[in-house]
């Protein structure tokens, strides 16, 4: 198998999404209820708040239509590779994060994702090094997930 920008050793990878909306009250409930209309539903998100605007981070179950929606919207956005992994609950943080150091990655962010797999619960992040910091998880006995594991 290949590797392009949208491929790795795992499969597809999961894309996440990071929005600028204006702070403003509601605007992220509409932004919510307008993906739920076009069919697209969100699996996880975090939230930055600035002073006129907010950083919104996005995994949704169909990537192609959330960009489809963003577009059509006229909103800022940019989309960058996550690693997402299956945990068994909080103490599996400590794991991961030693994983991740092992590998000698920085985390840039995270967030938990709204779903689960395979009965566990599911953790996004985002560092420079994806491959590096996805094999040494791997190496310590966490599952990561590829897009086909969560998305449509």
């Amino acid at each position: 198998m290949t590797h392009d920008a949208t491929t790795t050793a795992r499969g597809e990878r999961i894309v996440g999404f990071s929005v600028l909306l204006e702070n403003r009250v509601g605007r992220l409930l509409n932004l919510v209820r307008t993906l739920d209309a076009a069919g697209v539903h969100i699996l996880g998100l975090s939230l930055r708040e600035a002073a006129e605007f907010s950083m919104v981070r996005f995994v949704a179950d169909d990537p192609e239509g959330l960009r489809r929606v963003l577009k059509e919207s006229g909103l800022q956005f940019a989309e960058s590779p996550l690693i997402v992994v299956e945990i068994s609950g909080p103490p599996d943080l400590k794991g991961v994060l030693a994983a991740v150091l092992q590998a000698e990655c920085n985390i840039d962010y995270t967030f938990p994702l709204l779903t689960r797999h395979s009965g566990k619960f599911l953790l996004a992040l985002h560092t420079e090094e994806e491959e590096y910091a996805a094999s040494a998880l791997n190496a310590a006995g966490f599952r990561v997930v590829a897009r086909g594991d969560i998305s449509r």
